[in-house]
């Protein structure tokens, strides 16, 4: 929320800094296990700063899935075969050449706050989100997290935490994931300083970026970024940083 630039550490930075350890910790900070599937929401009118909202999806599978043959190992003859997904039992979908478990039932809920205050803006957030795992060696997931922002005679600084619970019984998978920024805008001029902090396990994720921009007129920005991050797995560590710059026209 204080990030200006064109890059964004939610997304961004393993296109730029990219790796090889395999199973880091990279959760995003969002409060979802639903991804894109096909959901029912509610949202409350905005009372005295406060809104509250609820969803329901049946499934965290994606609208593309049902209905596209996808390949499934046949474990007979070894081979690799098209199978209809809708052939397929309702406790997984066949993906990436493998029976992956599905997350069925998700239920979410959320409150958050946001009102002037004199001349500052304060906003807060809270949200929790669980589901029914169709895989018989884990628990049910369940998400969630807050955050905070103070805005401000130019400055706006905000800070959140989310925790992922996605545990397997046979060992845990939770992950914990903090963020903080700030930023500073003068005239057409901005500039930003953010870092996220992830860890599971003995594995870490860190990441930061520092941002500039500057309004050249009506709706074109030109900005300047530089990410950095840092990536461990026990004994292995990889690190690296990209430095890019871009005109953004909004018409």
């Amino acid at each position: 929320s204080t990030g200006t630039g064109n890059q964004t550490l939610e997304f961004d930075v393993g296109d730029w800094v990219p790796n090889s350890i395999k199973g880091l910790a990279a959760h995003s900070g969002r409060v979802n296990i639903s991804s894109d599937s096909d959901t029912v929401a509610y949202y409350t009118p905005r009372f005295n700063g406060f809104q509250m909202g609820v969803s329901y999806s049946r499934t965290n599978s994606g609208d593309g899935e049902d209905g596209k043959p996808l390949p499934s190992q046949n474990k007979e003859a070894g081979k690799w075969e098209i199978v209809d997904h809708k052939t397929v039992d309702d406790t997984y979908t066949i993906q990436k050449g493998k029976e992956t478990h599905k997350t069925n039932d998700i239920v979410a809920a959320a409150i958050n706050y946001n009102q002037k205050h004199g001349d500052a803006t304060v906003g807060a957030a809270f949200g929790y989100v669980t589901g029914d795992s169709t895989n018989p060696e884990n628990d049910d997931p369940e998400n969630w997290g807050g955050g905070i922002f103070v805005d401000f005679s130019g400055f706006k600084v905000g800070a959140g935490y989310v925790r992922h619970n996605e545990v397997a019984k046979t060992g845990g998978d939770e992950v914990d994931r903090w963020d903080i920024g700030g930023r500073y805008s003068w005239g057409p001029n901005a500039v930003s300083l953010g870092y996220i902090h992830v860890e599971k396990e003995t594995k870490e994720t860190a990441a930061g970026r520092l941002s500039y921009s500057r309004s050249l007129g009506p709706g074109v920005t030109w900005s300047l970024d530089a990410l950095w991050a840092e990536y461990e797995a026990g004994k292995m560590s990889e690190d690296g940083s990209a430095y890019t710059t871009g005109i953004k026209v909004a018409f």
